[in-house]
């Protein structure tokens, strides 16, 4: 004999691989809302400029639609180079205007209610952005200047709801406390 016992077999835990990937999934978002927040709607926008054109490509091949129509050239156009462009104006705006200007507001702008402020700070970096990007614009581009100036604003607005329902702690509650002050909450 080898002085050895013969233990039984150790219940082992049995766990889930979609729970764990969830959970890590979770954590991430958490943890770093401002790295991928800016990114939101653009790459939403992304998606939806390519199945545009994917559907536009569609029409031109069963001949429902010409090849030579300025709506296919654009959205091919907007499709492929318009994604970084909004990206990096998405992202410049979002550090920023929108971060620094939600305290600056507060500030400004004491008597609002905090929805009020989170609403006139996402006009603000929609704005921005839509400003940003009507900056890289070639001169003479006409009506579809309008259209870009809407789709950052759009994202913009977006991004910024995004970040307020995401991030844990709301941007203004130290501004919201400084601005109350100490002795406000004491009832005598």
């Amino acid at each position: 004999m080898n002085g050895t016992r013969r233990r039984r077999p150790a219940k082992r835990k049995s766990v889930s691989l979609i729970a764990v990937l969830q959970q890590g999934v979770r954590h991430l978002l958490t943890s770093r809302v401002g790295w991928y927040v800016p990114a939101v709607f653009p790459v939403l926008l992304f998606i939806l400029a390519h199945l545009l054109t994917l559907i536009t490509f569609v029409f031109t091949r069963f001949d429902l639609v010409e090849q030579n129509q300025q709506l296919y050239k654009f959205m091919v156009t907007w499709a492929v180079y318009g994604f970084v462009p909004l990206l990096l104006c998405s992202y410049g705006c979002f550090f920023a205007v929108a971060k620094p200007g939600i305290t600056i507001l507060a500030r400004k702008l004491p008597h609002w209610l905090a929805a009020n402020l989170h609403q006139a700070n996402s006009c603000v970096y929609g704005f921005a952005t839509g400003l940003a990007l009507l900056v890289l614009l070639q001169p003479g581009v006409g009506p579809k200047s309008l259209l870009l100036f809407v789709i950052g604003f759009v994202s913009g607005v977006g991004n910024w709801q995004v970040y307020r329902r995401l991030v844990a702690d709301d941007p203004l509650a130290g501004v919201l406390v400084e601005r109350q002050g100490p002795d406000e909450n004491v009832v005598e």
